[in-house]
């Protein structure tokens, strides 16, 4: 016996939609990993051949101000005690390595958080648009119809019932024994293969004696066909009173296609750029040890000889790297082969 199984067009167009995503965001992935390789490795041969050396010191003097200022006035002053910019330097490291731990806590919990939302929106979309958290479901009200009273429901005036709940708003339900069930409290159930979310107006045992409830929406006039008589089974859970607006907007973009395109672009944008920033910082860092070297000699040998201090240039936003040149800065090469 042979079984047939038959993928609605829906379904189809589901898949198909699906398998486009995550083709964008395979070539998204390679494009942008190839075009900031290459970035990487031009500005890591400009390194190299010492091209960035003057915008590499400029910014180094710029970042140590305190030292270069002070350094000015006392070369200024007539001292010729040199001050040790290796040692000011040690002790500013120190402060920027917590500064930079504390940076890369920030930037995890970022993406920690980013992610959890993103992963929580699709798996509601995967989960029949709810998403299970122990006895709590969360989903989002997709309509308007629980959002106004409307005047034909006078139960909602004569009970004070004021917690309607705005469209594409997202819910917090909890589980629900039929003992439980209240009138006029707002429950999610499953009626034609769609979740609804809207208010019990009605509950009595059908001639079987099972029970059925009857919902209706707030802004609806009257109730719908498949909503007067719903079993006990079909009933997800009861509203908490917990609702975000904001949060629901966004877990609704994040579930549609073009959302997980967007988001997923974004994480990559966020994180080519965080490697790439690493791996330049990386280079940049161990020339500026190297130039670090050369200005604390070229410090004391300006104090010891009086050859005047251009430092302090530096200072002035204003200044262009090329005007203020050090002798110790080498010409652009290509270094040596090892």
């Amino acid at each position: 016996m042979r079984t047939e199984f038959l993928i609605s067009s829906a379904e189809r167009v589901e898949n198909v939609s699906m398998a486009v995503a995550i083709t964008v965001i395979v070539l998204l992935f390679l494009a942008f990993a190839g075009l900031f390789y290459l970035y990487y490795r031009y500005f890591r041969k400009a390194v190299d051949y010492r091209i960035e050396d003057r915008y590499i010191l400029k910014d180094l003097v710029r970042r140590d101000r305190a030292f270069f200022a002070k350094a000015g006035e006392e070369y200024d002053s007539g001292s010729k005690e040199a001050p040790s910019f290796l040692e000011f330097r040690a002790k500013g490291q120190a402060k920027a390595r917590v500064w930079k731990i504390v940076g890369n806590s920030v930037l995890v919990v970022f993406y920690l958080a980013f992610l959890a939302l993103m992963v929580a929106a699709i798996s509601i979309r995967s989960q029949g648009d709810t998403f299970l958290i122990g006895d709590r479901s969360y989903l989002i009200v997709q309509t308007g119809s629980m959002e106004q009273r409307n005047t034909a429901n006078d139960y909602l005036f004569d009970e004070g019932l004021e917690n309607q709940i705005p469209a594409y708003s997202l819910i917090e339900l909890k589980t629900v024994t039929a003992e439980e069930m209240n009138i006029y409290d707002i429950y999610a159930f499953r009626a034609e293969g769609t979740v609804f979310v809207h208010r019990l107006i009605d509950m009595g045992s059908n001639g079987d004696g099972e029970m059925r409830y009857a919902f209706r929406g707030d802004s609806n006039a009257i109730s719908a066909s498949y909503e007067v008589s719903v079993p006990f089974e079909d009933i997800i859970g009861v509203y908490t009173g917990w609702n975000n607006f904001e949060l629901g907007l966004f877990v609704n973009y994040a579930q549609s296609y073009i959302g997980i395109i967007t988001i997923a672009f974004a994480l990559i944008l966020i994180g080519f750029y965080d490697i790439l920033d690493a791996a330049i910082g990386k280079r940049i860092k161990a020339r500026e040890d190297d130039l670090a070297i050369e200005v604390d000699a070229d410090v004391k040998r300006r104090f010891a000889t009086r050859a005047g201090f251009p430092y302090t240039l530096y200072l002035d936003r204003k200044m262009n790297p090329n005007d203020v040149i050090p002798p110790f800065l080498i010409q652009p090469q290509e270094p040596s082969q090892k």
